[in-house]
């Protein structure tokens, strides 16, 4: 399957406004870098703090990747990766369940 459609199908609706910029790319294929989802993130948070994300420029453990989340409140985030993007819809759409998740692998 096509990378475009792909991401045409698992975003579907459900990621609104994620879902809205693939589909205005030019190269669906090319995904959004972090600062288009720190916008995202802005747009969603309602003035409040909210999680922001950073690129991922080092492997790091599952206890060093949920620690930062918690205490920085910073998601790391790999540049063109499908699995990455669609935590960061996750992020941006049910941002009380993943901060509980989030604990909850502390």
């Amino acid at each position: 399957m096509e990378v475009s459609l792909l991401i045409e199908h698992l975003l579907g609706e459900q990621f609104g406004a994620l879902h809205a910029l693939m589909k205005a790319q030019s190269d669906p294929s090319d995904l959004p870098p972090v600062k288009t989802l720190n916008h995202l993130a802005s747009l969603h948070s309602s003035g409040r703090p909210g999680i922001q994300f950073e690129n991922q420029t080092h492997p790091l453990s599952a206890l060093q990747y949920e620690s930062q989340i918690n205490l920085e409140k910073c998601v790391p985030t790999r540049q063109n990766n499908l699995h990455d993007l669609f935590n960061a819809g996750c992020w941006l759409n049910w941002p009380l369940s993943k901060r509980l998740i989030n604990q909850g692998h502390l």
